[in-house]
């Protein structure tokens, strides 16, 4: 399972470096959300593989916790958390601005991700 979730987060690493990236060319509508939903499906999984003992609601409202927290402090700017933001690695967790847009991809792709990983439980276990 541990082994399991890991690579599924590298894995949404990738995609979402590759959906960054000048390598395919998305539908506008596709590639104006399609980073944050990965996103959060990767902060999904990244508390899944911390929280890899718990039960799945656990890791769940954990990743909503955090995406949304990083998402509001997006409206505030100072100086030093500007420049922060102005590097491309930071820029990638802490975003820029803020966009409710956003928190609608991040819904979407934890929830998916939650999803996922309770299909793959219940395959595992043969359910």
């Amino acid at each position: 399972m541990l082994i399991r979730r890991i690579s599924v987060f590298v894995l949404s690493i990738l995609a979402g470096l590759l959906s960054r990236s000048s390598l395919i060319d998305l539908p506008p509508f596709i590639d104006a959300y399609i980073g944050d939903v990965i996103w959060a499906f990767m902060v999904f999984y990244l508390f899944a593989i911390v929280f890899y003992k718990a039960k799945l609601k656990k890791p769940l409202l954990v990743a909503f916790v955090f995406s949304f927290v990083i998402e509001f402090s997006q409206m505030y700017h100072a100086p030093w958390i500007d420049h922060i933001r102005s590097i491309k690695v930071f820029a990638l967790v802490l975003g820029r601005g803020f966009l409710w847009t956003d928190l609608v991809c991040y819904t979407v792709g934890i929830s998916g991700a939650y999803l996922l990983e309770i299909m793959l439980d219940h395959q595992l276990r043969g359910k």
